[in-house]
Order: structure tokens, then C-alpha cells, then sequence
């Protein structure tokens, strides 16, 4: 590649937005996207550009509400004991990083981060020619039991910081209640989030818009990065052995092997996600909340799709057949009744235990940037987080102090 050139490492998202958005700063760039048996976090999850969710999830109301979510009958989040190497000491750590001094410094470096998210997806759409995979207006919340309801209402009242909640009336209760053939007895409407409506479509734009622009994709596996002067070396499981100017590390789960190697052992762990679909001809439509269900249902273009089960455990773990069971029959009782057995899928959400993403660039080795970490917004920041990287890179943007990897040493 050119002497000047970037390696962006991973090709979800994350790294393909990065790599576009380089470009139009005028830079050469080449991604390492390793081909995958299954679909990444990229494709995986709900489509939910999730700007409403301002504070990080290490909270001590997470931390209150936990018996809760992992014994409840409809429990969203599993622990497994087999894995419990992996996910005792990530806890640990969590709830310190949910004391409220820490907590409160959080929500406002995430909520900065969150507050041009929306804009950002618009410009990186544009750069693509595919602003129409966006939609704007908003999802619904709904709970079937008047507890969930006065939870919900008492976690709207105050407003939101980046998106309002208002109460649904009588009328669109009636009829969501009709639709889904549940009793809904009340809910809430978000004004300010959005979805991306085709994500397959999505990554496809991307990658279109990055190889017309005379980018280069390598179907490799990054086995380490290394400091090779004031440039960089990235060997691949392949043999390749590459040399650039700059290194971006936006791997994922597979981030922390990478991190490892060049002396930063991030407390990074594979939260995993699993979801069920099935075609359809429908309209999509605002993702809609099950309150009481822990569940989402997203309607894409061509696919319907339910989510709602998060697993701490390692990205190679073999999956848990009973969080599909589960989301299977929320999907039955809500009416959704596939013409063939419902597709079944798991994918590893990057996680650090603050709940907050790693970006920046390494203190001892400025060459070498990274972008990986950002647990359920991955989505949601992605084009965000390629503005930060494209302004780091070219010497500017704000400061990303509270998302350095130093954080975990200090």
C-alpha cells in the first residue's frame, strides 16, 4: 500500500465507515476483513440508532435491577457458569465503574458522543449515496402489566436528554393491543431515534462507496500489530505481512487479542446477542419494545426480526439453543407466525465494563488508533466514531480523554 496509507482493521461498520470517511480526507486506505461464518454485531442487531440511551448501563441501577434480569421468567441476561472466568472479573470491574462519581462522568462523555450521532449517520449516508437506509421517526416502548408502565413512566417524566417520550393515547393502545393480540395497557412514543432499515444494505453501500473511491479490502485475519518506526507492521494469519503509515484496530471482540499483543490487556468481553427472524412483505416500520418481555421487534426491509438476550461469555462459546426457545415464544404470543422455522442467530457485542467505547490513539505508539468497545451503540456511534477517528488522524476533533484504553491502568 502507499507509503502515506491506512490499514483499518475489521470490516464491520465501525471499521468501514472509518475507512470511507479517510478517504474523503483524502487518505489511502486499505481494511482487513477477515471472511466470517456468521454475521457480525454489524448485521446482527436491531437497527436502532439509539441516542436516547445516555447513560452507560454500569449503573447502579443496573447493578439493583440485576436479580431481576437474570432469574425473572423473562429474563434477558445469562451468566453463564461455564463462563465465569470471563465474566467474574469484567463484573468486578463494572461495579466500580458504576460508583456515581464515575457513572455521572460517563453519562456525560457517552451523551457527547451520542448528540451528533443522528447528523453524523445523514453525512456518512450522503458520502454513500444511500441516505434512504435511514429512517427518523423515532420507536415506541410498551408494557403489558401496570408495573412496567409506572416503571416507565417514572424513567420518561423527566424528559430525555437527546430524545422526548410522550404517552400513547387510548387510541394506538387499543390497536397496538388488537395487533399483537397482548394486552397493552400502556406506552410510550420517542421522537429523536432512528433505525437503519436494511442493514445487509447497509455494510453493501459502504463497501461500494469505499471500492469506488480506489479503496482495497484483503480477506485476512490481523494476527498482531507492531510499532515498525514511525510506521506500522500488521501480520496476518494468511502470511501477509503489511506495512503503513497508520494502523486503526476496530476489530471487535477480536480487538483485545490485538490490544494484548501491543501491551494494553483491555478488559474487553464478548457480550453476546441473539435474535430471530423471519421474512416478510410488510412495510418497515418503528422498532417497537416489549417492556415486560426484555424484547425488540424490528421491522426491516424483506425481514422481521426479535431481539431481546444478552450473554457474557466468550465470542466461541457454543450458543444456548434456550435464548432462541425464549425469543421464539415471545414471538408466538405476539402473532408473529413464520411460514418456515424462524432463523436463528449469535454475535458478540465488543463490551468494556464502564460501558463506554475505546478510542483515541495509543500514548507510546500515536501511529497505531483504535475504535472498538461500543457495546449496544455500536450502530448507533459508528459514523460518529469515524468523524472522531478521520479528525484525530488529521491532528483535530475534541478531546477523547475519557475513552483512552489508559483508563484500565490508571
Amino acid at each position: 500500500m502507499a507509503a502515506d496509507g491506512i490499514m483499518v482493521i475489521g470490516g464491520g461498520v465501525i471499521g468501514r465507515s472509518i475507512a470511507l470517511g479517510l478517504q474523503a480526507a483524502g487518505r489511502s486506505v486499505t481494511i482487513l476483513d477477515p471472511p466470517q461464518s456468521v454475521l457480525p454485531a454489524s448485521l446482527g442487531n436491531a437497527g436502532h440508532i439509539a441516542v436516547e440511551q445516555t447513560a452507560p448501563l454500569a449503573s447502579l441501577a443496573t447493578l439493583r435491577a440485576l436479580p431481576g434480569l437474570l432469574l425473572g421468567r423473562n429474563a434477558p441476561a445469562a451468566l453463564p457458569l461455564r463462563a465465569a472466568r470471563h465474566w467474574l472479573p469484567f463484573g468486578l470491574r463494572m461495579m466500580r465503574a458504576a460508583a456515581p462519581r464515575r457513572f455521572r462522568a460517563g453519562e456525560e462523555a457517552l451523551t457527547g458522543l451520542l448528540g451528533d450521532a443522528i447528523p453524523a449517520w445523514r453525512r456518512l449516508l450522503g458520502l454513500a449515496g444511500a441516505g434512504d437506509l435511514m429512517r427518523e421517526d423515532g420507536h415506541l416502548v410498551l408494557s403489558e402489566s401496570e408495573a412496567s408502565l409506572s416503571r416507565l413512566l417514572l424513567e420518561t417524566a423527566g424528559g430525555g436528554r437527546l430524545a422526548s417520550a410522550a404517552p400513547l393515547a387510548a387510541g394506538s393502545l387499543a390497536d397496538l393491543s388488537q395487533r399483537f393480540g397482548v394486552p397493552i395497557v400502556g406506552g410510550v412514543g420517542y421522537a429523536g431515534t432512528a433505525q437503519i432499515v436494511d442493514l445487509a444494505g447497509l455494510l453493501c453501500a459502504l463497501r461500494e462507496a469505499f471500492a469506488e473511491r480506489g479503496g482495497v479490502c484483503l480477506p485476512e485475519h490481523a494476527l498482531a500489530v507492531e510499532p515498525d518506526g514511525s510506521a506500522v507492521r500488521v501480520a496476518t494469519a494468511e502470511g501477509g505481512l503489511h506495512r503503513a503509515a497508520m494502523a486503526v484496530i476496530a476489530a471487535g471482540v477480536a480487538s483485545k487479542r490485538l490490544m494484548v499483543g501491543l501491551g494494553h490487556a483491555v478488559p474487553l468481553i464478548a457480550e453476546r446477542g441473539y435474535h430471530i427472524e423471519t421474512d416478510s412483505d410488510a412495510a418497515p416500520e418503528p422498532p417497537i419494545v416489549f417492556a415486560d418481555r426484555h424484547v425488540l421487534l424490528a421491522s426491516f426491509r424483506g425481514r422481521t426480526r426479535i431481539t431481546g438476550v444478552t450473554e457474557f461469555s466468550a465470542p466461541d462459546t457454543p450458543p444456548d439453543p434456550r435464548h432462541w426457545e425464549r425469543l421464539e415464544r415471545h414471538a408466538l404470543d405476539l402473532g408473529i407466525a413464520p411460514a418456515a422455522p424462524f432463523r436463528r442467530w449469535v454475535g458478540s457485542r465488543p463490551t468494556l465494563p464502564d460501558y463506554l467505547p475505546a478510542l483515541g490513539r495509543l500514548d507510546r505508539t500515536p501511529q497505531i488508533a483504535y475504535a472498538f468497545g461500543h457495546q449496544h451503540l455500536g450502530l448507533t456511534l459508528a459514523a460518529r466514531t469515524a468523524e472522531l477517528v478521520v479528525a484525530l488522524i488529521e491532528g483535530g476533533g475534541p478531546d477523547l480523554a475519557p475513552f483512552a484504553v489508559e483508563r484500565f491502568v490508571r
